[in-house]
């Protein structure tokens, strides 16, 4: 589950664009009023939906970027909160990557120190298709204003890498002497000098941070009870996408009835068939954008019994056919 904060601000930028975000809400089923409670939180996948529909809403490139930056450190709650109060840029980094959960984030961020460098790499949890390059650069833009709190380091991030081609709206990247991109690459980082860790935070408060990690310990106790079943639901379809099981099936493995999982599924504002089409479509746009699979390849690992069913089914999705959303992949890479 994400924080609805998150939309809350991504709506912003869109209304403040001239985008009609009534409009766009009932094109996701959003409801709006959601965003009156600051403080509840939205499906993860009608949070990917809403970002794809933003995306094409947006008319402009680099959303990603400019969303990051958008977002303050304090909009992550809790554990922005935390992350200011850390005594050293160290201690901010660990505890934000040990409670990145509470916050739904799109991307697992991971650190580790590498030739003498501190790097953190994000990673996707599951397959974004279509969103990922924008997940991607709101990384970038969420974590390159940092400098801010270090007021002693001109530019923290001496070196970023991402595995996407240079984009057409490369020059919105704050690429100069001090921080360097390089695209094409094998993984998606950024990278710093190691005694950067140790620069102290001036609003470093050991006491807020003590309160707000106890806060965080609980929060992760509550998602986990609340979105333990979607996240093993998801899991389960995740493993072997080829077979795909039934309802009823499902709930055998998760161990409830099929009239409790269909209700359980219910009160959290989505169904084991919105599951489902989420994560088959995902895969086939990974799929589709990342491979040479053909369409009968593809309809076969996601568990069609006929190539048809499954071009039905991503027409209804995007509104384009297989091969139309693979070749405007292509085209939009440039190629």
């Amino acid at each position: 589950m994400v924080p609805i904060i998150y939309l809350v601000k991504l709506f912003e930028m869109l209304e403040e664009a001239g985008v009609d975000i009534e409009r766009l809400a009932r094109s996701i089923r959003l409801d709006l009023t959601l965003f009156e409670d600051k403080e509840s939180r939205v499906d993860y996948g009608l949070y990917t939906k809403a970002i794809a529909a933003a995306i094409k809403a947006y008319k402009a490139p680099g959303l990603g970027l400019s969303f990051g930056r958008h977002v303050s450190v304090v909009d992550h709650g809790i554990i922005g909160y935390a992350f200011i109060s850390s005594a050293t840029f160290g201690d901010a980094i660990r505890i934000f990557i040990k409670y990145q959960n509470t916050i739904g984030p799109l991307l697992n961020l991971r650190y580790f120190e590498e030739d003498n460098m501190a790097v953190i790499r994000a990673e996707e949890i599951m397959p974004l298709g279509g969103i990922r390059q924008f997940a991607m650069e709101e990384f970038i833009g969420n974590w390159l204003p940092v400098d801010i709190l270090v007021p002693e380091v001109a530019r923290i991030f001496v070196e970023v890498r991402l595995d996407y081609p240079t984009p057409q709206h490369v020059d919105m990247y704050p690429n100069n002497e001090q921080q360097k991109f390089y695209f094409e690459q094998k993984t998606n980082e950024i990278r710093f000098p190691l005694e950067i860790l140790s620069v102290p935070f001036r609003l470093a408060n050991e006491a807020t941070v003590a309160v707000c990690a106890e806060q965080c310990e609980k929060i992760l106790r509550r998602l986990e009870k609340a979105g333990n079943l979607i996240d093993r639901i998801r899991r389960l379809i995740m493993a072997e996408p080829r077979n795909i099981p039934t309802l009823e099936q499902m709930a055998k493995q998760v161990a409830v009835s099929t009239r409790t999982l269909r209700r359980r599924l219910h009160e959290q504002g989505t169904s084991y068939q919105l599951l489902r089409d989420e994560i088959r479509m995902s895969l086939a746009k990974e799929y589709l954008e990342r491979t040479d699979m053909s369409v009968q390849e593809i309809a076969f690992l996601l568990s069609y019994t006929e190539p048809a069913n499954f071009q039905r089914a991503f027409k209804r999705w995007t509104k384009m056919t297989p091969i139309a959303y693979r070749r405007s992949m292509f085209q939009s890479d440039g190629h």
